[in-house]
């Protein structure tokens, strides 16, 4: 968390960290380096000084975990279907793959290959290694609590790209800030 910005820059206030996470995950979904966000406001120095104290904390962590979970499970039944869907049209077409002719082994294993792929790419989308993201996270009272977020880039298109991105992500205002 920087201590002051230079134009050009997005600024964005949100209700409650939860929600500034949501519109941290949609900046950076669509390309928005994680470098230029930050979150600002009393509530989120507080959060990072938490951080500051190299505290593990397990709620922290048990909501990171929580959140990669959450994700990683539909994008790995998905996988799984189509994994087992890839394995049935080769079974079917092929009738012999790598496991021999047994119908329902290639079926199952193709679908177990789909399974890790899809949970493994869910997850690894789903974790965002900016400083403002993990802030979110932070347990206690502070998550209840307004937050700000700010893009600050040097170039003007990123920071109103990233200021309509917030728009449609329940800000409850956003302001771009010119030099």
């Amino acid at each position: 968390m920087r201590a002051s910005y230079r134009p050009p820059l997005t600024l964005a206030h949100y209700r409650d960290m939860a929600s500034a996470r949501r519109a941290i995950d949609a900046l950076q979904n669509r390309g928005i380096d994680s470098g230029d966000i930050d979150l600002i406001g009393p509530a989120a120095a507080r959060a990072a000084s938490h951080l500051d104290n190299d505290v593990v904390s397990a709620s922290l962590d048990g909501g990171i975990a929580l959140h990669l979970v959450l994700r990683a499970v539909p994008w790995g039944v998905a996988g799984a279907v189509l994994g087992g869907c890839f394995g049935l049209v080769i079974a079917a077409t092929v009738g012999t793959g790598p496991l021999g002719t047994n119908f329902g082994a290639q079926v199952l294993t193709y679908g177990a290959g789909g399974l890790i792929v899809g949970a493994l790419v869910a997850a690894m989308t789903a974790i965002s290694q900016g400083e403002a993201w993990e802030l979110t996270f932070e347990p206690g009272p502070d998550r209840n609590e307004a937050v700000d977020l700010v893009v600050h880039a040097s170039d003007p298109a990123v920071v109103e790209r990233a200021a309509h991105i917030l728009r449609h992500k329940n800000a409850e205002s956003v302001e771009v800030v010119r030099a």
